[in-house]
């Protein structure tokens, strides 16, 4: 799967579920960042896959990076 598709299908599971893991929470909690959830789901629809690893041990995953 290539990226764009790979980005696509995320999009359509965000819109139905996002879990947030604890180290997700802690980091969109700090003081420096004050991440919402919103914005979280702002990038997933509006960013860019920064890096892509189809490869990973748990699955395909990516990083996606955005500005709200």
């Amino acid at each position: 799967m290539n990226k764009s598709s790979f980005h696509k299908l995320i999009k359509i599971k965000a819109a139905k579920f996002i879990l947030y893991t604890s180290h997700a929470v802690k980091q969109m909690i700090s003081e420096e960042r004050m991440i919402t959830t919103n914005e979280t789901e702002d990038i997933i629809d509006n960013g860019n896959i920064i890096e892509y690893y189809p490869e990973d041990k748990r699955g395909a995953s990516c990083l996606i990076g955005g500005r709200v």
